[in-house]
């Protein structure tokens, strides 16, 4: 079948590492998904602007099912800048219409029990430490290797909840 396409998106200058990093591997153990993976310069502090910038200068299509995964996110940017995101996310998949469902062919639908599971077009994951591994990574670590400044606290799990919610997660 088709490879899905992978974007991932950075700090111009985190984006034009990796994508130096990756350039160096030709091996064939490194997997096709791996070595498309098209790393998107963004400005950060404007994720409002994330849509455009996706559609516009790669090609992102919001009407094909979309998994979207935020991992560091709260733990180095302050919450107002994940409500935004989030927000700005859940803007992608109201394109598709309220609580779109990707429906693929009836012997690929996945299935619990008989019972037909509706799989959003378009999801979020949320990779979040908690509170426990983040005060530990915090103290032994501090700032390094990423040179970033660590949030000092977590949101809680329901705050979490609640702006996926008004997001439109």
């Amino acid at each position: 079948g088709e490879m899905p396409r992978v974007l991932e998106v950075d700090s111009p200058r985190v984006a034009a590492w990796r994508r130096h990093f990756l350039s160096r591997f030709e091996s064939p153990g490194i997997s096709a998904v791996a070595r498309s993976c098209e790393q998107v310069e963004f400005d950060l502090r404007e994720p409002e602007q994330l849509l455009d910038v996706l559609i516009h200068e790669h090609g992102f299509d919001p009407d094909l099912p979309t998994a979207w995964l935020c991992e560091g996110l709260l733990e180095y940017h302050p919450w107002s800048f994940s409500e935004r995101l989030f927000r700005a996310l859940g803007a992608v998949a109201s394109l598709s219409g309220p609580g779109a469902l990707s429906r693929g062919a009836p012997e690929s639908t996945p299935k619990v029990d008989g019972v037909v599971l509706e799989v959003p077009s378009h999801v979020l994951f949320v990779a979040a430490l908690d509170n426990y591994w983040h005060t530990f990574l915090q103290e032994e670590h501090s700032q390094m290797p990423v040179r970033m400044a660590w949030q000092k606290r977590l949101p809680s799990a329901d705050m979490l909840v609640d702006s996926l919610r008004a997001g439109g997660f």
